[in-house]
């Protein structure tokens, strides 16, 4: 009896070890719908653009709607990095959705404040460098 108890107590804990080292990844990113979208601004220190094509926001949402969570948190209203771009989305009821673009340790993220922090695909960075160096001409 003592090794059947000594055995229940033994896989209790780990168990209870594993639950522990469980890292929850983030919620799923929350977007306005595509039609509710007058434009996305993108913005740096440098520069801003805005893009009202229809047909690139709705690559933007693609992309952004295919990304990989990650366990990071988001704790702030803005990512704990020196350099990013922020990303809004416009919407025709007057609100406005912001998520951060950055780079970190040579991975890109997004940020949703609050929310999570995802890895998008490298056709993001390609899209949001077209519109900014697009402003600066």
């Amino acid at each position: 009896m003592k090794k059947y108890m000594f055995f229940l107590v033994s896989m209790m804990m780990g168990i209870l070890l594993s639950a522990c080292m469980f890292t929850k990844k983030a919620d799923p990113i929350v977007l306005p719908e595509a039609n509710d979208i007058i434009s996305i601004s993108v913005s740096d220190e440098n520069a801003a653009a805005t893009c009202t094509d229809k047909e690139q926001i709705g690559e933007i949402l693609s992309i952004l709607m295919d990304m990989e969570p990650t366990s990071k948190l988001s704790v702030n209203d803005f990512p704990n990095v020196n350099d990013y771009i922020k990303i809004d989305f416009n919407c025709s009821d007057d609100t406005v959705n912001t998520l951060f673009f950055y780079k970190e340790n040579k991975t890109e993220y997004v940020e949703e404040p609050y929310r999570g922090i995802y890895i998008p695909a490298p056709a993001l960075n390609t899209i949001i460098g077209d519109l900014l160096n697009g402003a600066g001409s």
